[in-house]
């Protein structure tokens, strides 16, 4: 609901302040223009009433001394010389008033310009502000048309929020309700492929590939379902840093074996990492999972690790296809794939480095990345030595 009309309007009042500043320059400039005018017009009108004489001297810039007896005197030529220099002193005024009215007259409008903005731009610090607007301190606006402003973009923000709040509940009870089927399904496949010897090859390889897709579809529902799960609690405990990445490498193991690839780790003596053991594992184990997939035949992937003063600093390095530069500012998007071409080659679903993002960033860390096509990719990731965080 619009705000009601108990305040003076916005634009009345900007209408108001503009007449009160033209009047009160332009009655100023009145003014002041008649008292100078005065004021010079008085000091030149005795002039004209001098009786000249041998003696008599000529204040004029063009007159000075005695008058010579053999040259002719002319009253009339001396008061045509003091009307032109009271012209040039008025004239002179006028433009000195002048200049100071426009710049009066531009501090006014700079005031006023201030006025005009100032509402707005609280407006947009409010509309800006990325915290949700429950948890916001409104203060309502003194025009009307700002509060309307106000109002009707909070509203339409609070539309937004309630609607994307929708769209993740629904698909977080969509990811939850799709887990129970694909685990039945893989639990059959497990049972069906231990009678192998019963099948047929060609009957076998269409079992074998239909449990590789169920495997893929329910790491997709487990990855998306992470990371639409916003209530997580970053819960860091001192860990066995080589325990953490020989068990992520035996993970991959197979998946490694079949393109040869080779997996080493060096931890620069760093033995143990305070961090959140499922956040990391997921990271490590999403950076490995890329960089073997995106990997040529019998390529190499390396782990590093660092220890700071006041945190941990991480690397994943392989020697794969790599990625263009044109690629690398969207390779953090949702959903975003390098190629598409090879990414269904790979079985790519854009969510693994989009995920990895979302993890480091809730455990307050930076992450980054550098590619080149047909040399590798190298992921760098840093995340503090921090306590319980709330994601």
């Amino acid at each position: 609901m619009l705000a009601k009309r108990n305040n003076p309007t916005f634009k009345s009042q900007l209408l108001t302040l503009t007449m009160f500043l033209l009047l009160s320059l332009g009655t100023t400039l009145v003014i002041t223009l008649s008292l100078v005018s005065g004021s010079v017009i008085k000091s030149e009108i005795p002039l004209f009433y001098l009786e000249p004489d041998e003696d008599t001297v000529i204040i004029d810039n063009d007159f000075s001394g005695k008058h010579n007896p053999d040259m002719p005197f002319s009253t009339e030529s001396v008061q045509h010389n003091i009307v032109n220099r009271l012209q040039l002193k008025l004239l002179r005024w006028f433009i000195i008033i002048t200049a100071g009215f426009i710049i009066a007259f531009l501090f006014g409008m700079s005031w006023i310009s201030r006025l005009i903005t100032e509402p707005i731009t609280k407006l947009t610090n409010v509309i800006s502000d990325p915290q949700p607007l429950n948890s916001m301190k409104l203060s309502t606006p003194k025009h009307i048309e700002i509060a309307n402003l106000q109002e009707a973009a909070l509203t339409k923000i609070k539309q937004l929020e309630d609607l994307i709040l929708q769209q993740e509940e629904f698909a977080l009870n969509t990811t939850h309700e799709f887990r129970s089927p694909v685990a039945a399904i893989r639990m059959n496949l497990d049972l069906i492929l231990q009678e192998k010897a019963a099948y047929t090859s060609e009957l076998l390889d269409s079992l074998v590939s239909i449990d590789n897709s169920t495997i893929r579809l329910e790491s997709l529902i487990k990855q998306y379902g992470f990371y639409l799960y916003k209530d997580q609690i970053y819960r860091p405990e001192m860990i066995e840093l080589n325990a953490l990445l020989q068990e992520c490498i035996k993970i991959l193991h197979e998946k490694a074996k079949d393109k040869g690839i080779t997996i080493s780790y060096d931890t620069n003596q760093m033995s143990t990492v305070f961090s959140d053991r499922a956040i990391l594992q997921t990271i490590l184990i999403n950076l490995l999972d890329n960089a073997i997939k995106y990997n040529r035949q019998a390529g190499k992937v390396s782990i590093k690790t660092w220890a700071h003063q006041n945190g941990y600093e991480f690397s994943v390095e392989d020697n794969g296809i790599g990625i263009s530069q044109e690629e690398l500012p969207y390779i953090f998007d949702r959903f975003y794939r390098v190629d598409t071409s090879r990414s269904r080659k790979t079985g790519g679903s854009g969510l693994g480095l989009s995920i990895v993002k979302t993890l480091v960033k809730s455990a307050s860390g930076t992450i980054s990345i550098h590619s080149d096509i047909d040399k590798g990719t190298i992921v760098r990731f840093y995340i503090p030595n921090k306590d319980t965080i709330a994601v």
